[in-house]
């Protein structure tokens, strides 16, 4: 614990700071597992940072809002040296801190864009500690232009500027504040992190352990080529004496190029990384050239899903179609089903009459006859002298033939009329079952 300006007891403040792509986030993730408490929401991992970023997102609005009211970009890409905080967000930083110390346990942040106010953070917290890294130029440079930021591609230079304006605010402010500052190369860090958490606990009073298990040191990649690093001193030989400054000033004894080579060999660096800037054009336009084919075969891809769709909602047409034309046949065919059932059963109820017609036909006839020609006469032999020939008093009246022929041929009409609406029943009803 420390005692703040008014004599009360505060607890430990440990601030990050240095250039971005400069290591920040590792060492972050050290004081985290350390127990430093770096705020309560902090930006995850992101395509720079796949482990994360932890940065305090609070306190990274705050410093936008700054650089906005200094009209600079919000990136904190900038060389401008006078950056001022204005009176108006004082109040705002003081509610910031008085949430943090609240706490009442180590805490603190890390966020690039704080190198360009640590005076005022310094007073603002009397009590912090301020761990302050740097990182080889040339990695850095390497490092933001494969991170694709718009400022750098469209000013490539400014990457340089950017880096010398921030590791420069770090050495003066090391200068002025040593007794409370650790200052720490990144490649001190990847090189040995039980060094790192030996000091972490010697100058800032941080109980780390030699590693964290959300970073890899081999994701800092570290560039010896002198090739980059003397086209870095050929285009900005200050901030190259400025990095030797800081790795003297943090007593690193980090690898580094041959320095004559790097002084002397401008014009073969200069041709080696045309030669890498031809090869990154020639693979650029052989990912357009792939970018256009994978392009050409969505596009035939998506015509084909298209076509496809539209054959399935035709196909969905005609099979609701075929539906309604199954339920309609089920329909007729269970009416033709009740007309059959029907008219089996009038004919059912017909067939006894039908079958006793001939027979009362016939009575009929007989009683027609009877009424007509009594027995006596029809049975009573022809005189003996009778003119008519025995032939034709044997036969019944021609009256009577034709009654009985006409009997004979109505109960053939009859029974003609039941077969063949037999037959027509059963067909239609066999049909019916087949149908069905």
């Amino acid at each position: 614990m420390s005692l703040s300006a008014s004599g009360r007891t505060v607890p430990p403040a440990v601030i990050v700071a240095g250039m971005h792509r400069s290591g920040t986030s590792l060492a972050a993730s050290i004081l985290a597992d350390a127990g430093v408490h770096l705020g309560d929401a902090v930006m995850g991992p992101g395509a720079g940072n796949p482990e994360g970023h932890f940065e305090d997102l609070e306190i990274l609005a705050f410093h936008r809002r700054v650089l906005a009211a200094n009209g600079l970009g919000t990136d904190g890409f900038t060389a401008q040296q006078e950056i001022s905080v204005p009176p108006a967000v004082w109040p705002e930083s003081r509610q910031l801190v008085a949430a943090r110390r609240s706490r009442g346990l180590p805490w603190g942040w890390k966020e690039p864009r704080t190198t360009l106010f640590l005076d005022y953070w310094a007073e603002t917290v009397p009590e912090a500690r301020f761990l302050l890294l740097f990182r080889r130029p040339w990695e850095v440079v390497d490092s933001l232009f494969r991170r694709g930021d718009l400022a750098f591609a469209l000013h490539p230079p400014l990457t340089i500027a950017v880096w010398h304006r921030y590791n420069e605010a770090i050495r003066d402010f090391h200068e002025r504040h040593s007794d409370r500052c650790l200052l720490v190369e990144t490649a001190q860090l990847t090189a040995n992190p039980e060094w790192f958490a030996a000091r972490l606990c010697e100058v800032l009073a941080v109980q780390a352990t030699g590693g964290s298990s959300r970073f890899k040191p081999g994701l800092m990649v570290e560039d010896l080529d002198s090739s980059r690093a003397g086209l870095l001193a050929a285009i900005d030989d200050e901030a190259f004496d400025l990095y030797l400054d800081l790795r003297s000033r943090a007593g690193s004894q980090s690898s580094l190029p041959a320095l004559a080579e790097v002084r002397g060999q401008i014009t073969s660096s200069a041709l080696r990384e045309w030669q890498r800037a031809a090869a990154a054009e020639r693979r650029a336009i052989d990912c357009q050239v792939r970018a256009t084919e994978t392009a050409a075969q969505a596009a035939v891809l998506s015509e084909a899903r298209a076509a496809a769709a539209e054959e399935l909602l035709a196909s969905q047409g005609r099979l609701r179609d075929a539906n309604d034309l199954i339920v309609g046949l089920k329909a007729h065919i269970a009416d033709r089903h009740a007309e059959i059932a029907e008219l089996r059963r009038l004919l059912e109820e017909s067939r006894p009459e039908a079958v006793t017609l001939p027979a009362r036909l016939a009575d009929a006839v007989q009683q027609r006859q009877d009424e007509r020609f009594p027995a006596a006469r029809l049975t009573q032999p022809p005189a003996p002298n009778s003119a008519l020939p025995l032939s034709a008093a044997a036969r019944p009246p021609a009256w009577l033939r034709r009654i009985n022929r006409e009997g004979r041929r109505l109960g053939k009409q009859i029974e003609r009329v039941i077969r063949n609406g037999r037959d027509r029943i059963l067909g239609r009803y066999d049909s019916g079952r087949v149908m069905h």
